[in-house]
């Protein structure tokens, strides 16, 4: 609460209202700690459900115990983390919207959101995927180049060609 009163930006809602000042009605409104733990069990449950979900696939595929454990640093895992709770966030966002209760914000899922999502950006920026898509950028942009030419030198040979009817 303290942190959020340093956020004297963004008018939310018909008064126009700053984080601040809707972090400050929050915590009189008895939206605490206990408010965020509450909003926390739909975090816990797509938690439990992805990975568990992920763990009977790899078990499934005949992967033993201590490789099929899913762990966030897995690429896989972490992307169908990141769908879950990015679904889930759209929901609590379009709840807020419909409801125009900026109090209803569920600060453990963006949170959770934002944690597996900083990662993800980043490996995509700068791991090897973003290595992998300069190299498929390069190759394409390289046939374009070699049609581009070939067309030119076919339309130059047609123009040197007179038709005769």
């Amino acid at each position: 609460m303290p942190l959020l009163s340093f956020f004297q930006f963004a008018k939310i809602g018909d008064k126009e209202y700053t984080i601040s000042e809707i972090a400050r009605m929050m915590y009189r409104s008895g939206y605490d700690f206990r408010q965020f733990v509450a909003t926390s069990v739909p975090v816990a449950i797509a938690e439990l459900i992805v990975r568990l979900g992920h763990l009977v696939q790899n078990l499934h595929a005949g992967t033993s115990l201590k490789e099929a454990i899913p762990v966030a640093s897995n690429r896989t895992v972490r992307r169908k983390l990141i769908i879950a709770h990015g679904v889930a966030t759209a929901v609590n966002a379009g709840k807020v919207y419909f409801t125009k209760n900026p109090m209803a914000i569920s600060w453990a899922q963006i949170m959770t959101l934002t944690r597996y999502l900083v990662p993800e950006v980043r490996y995509l920026m700068f791991g090897k995927d973003a290595e992998k898509a300069r190299m498929v950028e390069e190759v394409v942009w390289n046939g374009y180049v070699d049609i581009y030419a070939q067309t030119s030198r076919m339309e130059a040979a047609f123009a040197a060609e007179v038709l005769v009817i």
